[in-house]
């Protein structure tokens, strides 16, 4: 997982686009990774622990919680790469 978000960053400083396929190739396999693995852990824990409906809950707001960073952090990485110059 590590190695493709370096992989990103030195792609990213040797002046490849950021939204080329090569830079959102290792992103999204580093993406993946990250959640799946912390994904597993979350579901195999709760499952013996609480019941269904605060699972329900829990997972929900882990969801929502997620999606609102992924798209905060999409738009500060778009506004300062666009503002950005070389």
């Amino acid at each position: 997982m590590a190695a493709c978000f370096i992989a990103v960053n030195v792609l990213v400083a040797t002046n490849h686009s950021y939204t080329s396929v090569a830079v959102a190739t290792p992103l999204i396999v580093g993406a993946m990774i990250n959640d799946s693995a912390f994904w597993m852990n979350i579901v195999q824990v709760t499952t013996q622990r609480y019941p269904t409906v605060i699972r329900c809950i829990a997972f929900g707001c882990l969801h929502v919680k997620d999606f609102v960073i992924k798209k905060t952090v999409v738009k500060l990485v778009n506004n300062t790469l666009s503002n950005f110059e070389m």
